[in-house]
């Protein structure tokens, strides 16, 4: 899980780095009036990647989550509504031993998140 971990934390960075206020990049114009309406697209779309990528740092933790109960032997203490969620994640990411790419599973998950 440990480059998972990695993915999770830059695309958590890149959210941060997008979060920045889009005013900062204002060029005046009309006499400096409604300089900043012009940057609602822009910030609109770096929302929608803002989303997608919680989409994707959701998923990595959810499936480190469904192996963490496996390694804790706990399933059978989880509640009815997250043995739900938990079985659902193992039907796309069986758990797992041996260290493995999960960039098929990530994205599996996140298309399960999406629903």
């Amino acid at each position: 899980m440990q480059a998972c971990q990695f993915t999770a934390t830059s695309t958590t960075a890149e959210c941060q780095t997008l979060a920045m206020p889009n005013y900062v990049h204002s060029i005046p114009n009309n006499n400096d009036n409604q300089d900043i309406v012009s940057m609602g697209t822009n910030t609109a779309l770096l929302c929608k990647e803002v989303i997608e990528n919680a989409y994707q740092v959701m998923a990595i933790q959810m499936i480190a989550l469904a192996q963490a109960t496996d390694c804790l032997a706990i399933t059978d203490d989880l509640a009815p509504a997250t043995r739900a969620i938990y079985n659902k994640v193992r039907d796309i990411c069986p758990k797992f031993v041996e260290d493995t790419p999960f960039y098929e599973e990530i994205a599996n998950v996140i298309e399960y998140l999406k629903k």
